[in-house]
């Protein structure tokens, strides 16, 4: 934990100017190391705590930090004991989520609407195979591929129509659309799958958009 506080400590402490050069900020920044074990810290064994913040302090005097800002926290998973239909705050269900995430095939009703949706996602999408994880970006891109056509293509086409008449703008305006619709849907699809952790290369190969389109995202 104190070694990979080393790294943001660094990056707050040293400042590069535009010439290149570097200067230094005397003080450390806020840092929060968290580390999340499968197993009993053997510092306090039996204590029941199992979110535990530490800081950096004098040997002689431990009311003296070192800083304030620069804290460790461990988790530890196994004093977390509480069933599902125990959980009451944001932090049990999290931590519970954490521990059973590998047993759920779809999100338990108790999760609904308290913003996990995103991480069941993530989670659905990592535990597939890459043929499955292709077949599910080709599926997700031809649905949003339909609906960012439909949508341009109207909007599109009414703005063009007012411009030089229904008939002809909404025409014009459809093809101008369905053209812009189906970049936007790659580009969309892009995005959202490097949310989602896929790399570059397979969504150029599902997208067909290039490696410095989607690095640009």
């Amino acid at each position: 934990m104190i070694f990979y506080s080393t790294f943001p400590v660094q990056n707050g402490v040293i400042r590069e100017r535009k010439d290149g050069s570097y200067s230094l900020r005397y003080g450390f920044p806020k840092v929060y190391v968290i580390a999340i074990n499968n197993f009993i810290m053997p510092i306090e064994p039996h204590d029941d705590d199992v979110i535990t913040e530490y800081a950096v302090t004098s040997v002689k005097n431990s009311e003296r930090y070192l800083s304030q800002d620069v804290r460790f926290v461990t988790v530890e998973l196994p004093k977390f004991t509480k069933t599902l239909e125990e959980l009451k705050t944001h932090q049990d269900f999290m931590i519970y989520l954490i521990i059973h995430m590998g047993e759920f095939t779809e999100m338990p009703k108790e999760y609904e609407g308290k913003g996990f949706e995103k991480l069941f996602e993530v989670s659905k999408f990592a535990s597939m195979i890459p043929e499955e994880q292709r077949q599910y970006i080709a599926e997700l891109m031809k649905e949003l591929d339909q609906e960012s056509q439909l949508a341009t293509a109207w909007n599109d086409g009414v703005r063009e129509g007012e411009a030089k008449g229904y008939a002809e703008g909404v025409s014009e305006g459809k093809a101008i659309g369905i053209s812009e619709g189906e970049a936007n849907a790659k580009l969309e699809t892009a995005r959202k799958f490097l949310q989602l952790g896929v790399s570059a290369e397979l969504i150029s190969q599902a997208t067909g958009l290039s490696l410095e389109e989607i690095r640009a995202l």
